[in-house]
């Protein structure tokens, strides 16, 4: 590890209130792809009083818009706090065209990669990332590349389900503490 930093990468279909008539929307319903709502899991976030539930109330209660980023706050924010780590997020908007020079950028510089996303680990865009940082920076990496995903199960409707299955700060937090002592 150099410098105490890892890499987080997060993807994300868009930021909640992106919903329907995006592009994404229209390539998640015109191809069969499931689109988890954003603004729902931070909905039932709040309901259920968790720390993202409260830092997005936090947010609203402002009057201000929450983000996918509250989740990369938090996990940043614990890593820091509780770790002494430092963690650098890299946030593909895109899958295609991916951000190859983005990835090895921050590859050259963390050595570590962690890459999270909602979908599940098998078929997920996880494996395509990873499969490019084996190609164009494997030289410059201290540790495997590690995934944190959905379980290879169908999306539950029921809140603690969906919890279980889709990943959690704690999920992430672990992972990236896992990176850190490899």
């Amino acid at each position: 590890m150099t410098n105490d930093h890892m890499t987080l990468n997060l993807l994300m279909l868009g930021p909640p209130g992106a919903g329907k008539g995006t592009q994404s929307e229209r390539l998640a319903r015109t191809r069969g792809i499931p689109k988890i709502s954003t603004g729902e899991i931070l909905r039932q976030a709040v309901h259920a009083g968790t720390e993202v539930g409260e830092r997005a109330k936090a947010i609203m209660d402002r009057g201000e818009l929450v983000s996918d980023e509250v989740m990369i706050g938090i996990v940043k924010e614990r890593l820091e706090r509780e770790d002494g780590l430092s963690v650098e997020v890299v946030d593909l908007r895109t899958l295609l065209p991916l951000d190859d020079e983005a990835i090895v950028a921050t590859v050259k510089k963390t050595n570590r990669v962690l890459i999270v996303h909602e979908d599940t680990r098998t078929g997920g865009a996880a494996g395509e990332i990873t499969a490019r940082i084996n190609d164009l920076a494997f030289e410059w990496l201290d540790a495997p590349v590690r995934r944190v995903c959905a379980h290879d199960v169908p999306l539950p409707y029921a809140p603690t389900l969906e919890d279980f299955v889709l990943p959690q700060v704690d999920d992430v937090v672990a992972a990236a503490r896992w990176m850190a002592g490899y």
